[in-house]
């Protein structure tokens, strides 16, 4: 933060374990509250669906990603996957159907749940070491190639065409 507890010292035990015990803490909660309920009524529709949405949406990504890295101490990309599946129900179920956006969101997250569920049980069923079953399949020589190649071939191709667009323009000018 920027700024310091020195001077704001706690009596009691309830006090030192409080949610917020610094009042500049306080303040800047109760600051973020207020701009959250007045914003969106003053604010316009570009505003909402080019700033705030997209940002309010990447916030619950970091979230999600702080609490499973952070506390859980694990690192897994699976999360994105589970946020474009709810995403992409979301999507689906505003432009297709014609639903509200407010219960399109709410029925993509429980989307994204359920194929979650259906995900995670047969996952709960594998035993033993999985960094080692992860390890094994990325140490595999003959799938490390085959990704190199790929890989190699497309950044090939793209350089190709980039090259062939410079040479292209300078003969223009």
């Amino acid at each position: 933060m920027i700024y310091r507890e020195a001077g704001q010292f706690k009596n009691t035990y309830a006090s030192d374990q409080a949610i917020f015990p610094i009042v500049q803490d306080r303040w800047i909660v109760l600051a973020l509250l207020v701009a959250a309920f007045c914003v969106p009524l003053v604010a316009t529709e570009y505003w909402l669906q080019a700033v705030l949405i997209p940002f309010l949406v990447y916030s619950l990504a970091a979230l999600g990603l702080n609490l499973l890295t952070g506390y859980a101490g694990q690192l897994s990309l699976g999360t994105g996957g589970f946020m474009a599946v709810g995403a992409y129900a979301s999507a689906i179920l505003t432009q297709k159907f014609g639903i509200p956006f407010a219960a399109a969101v709410v029925f993509g997250g429980v989307v994204s749940g359920v194929i979650g569920v259906v995900v995670g049980f047969p996952a709960l069923r594998i035993k033993g070491d999985i960094e080692r079953i992860n390890y094994h399949v990325l140490e595999d020589d003959e799938l490390r190639d085959l990704l190199y190649e790929i890989v190699n071939d497309d950044l090939r191709k793209e350089f190709e065409e980039a090259g062939d667009l410079v040479r292209a323009a300078l003969e223009l000018g």
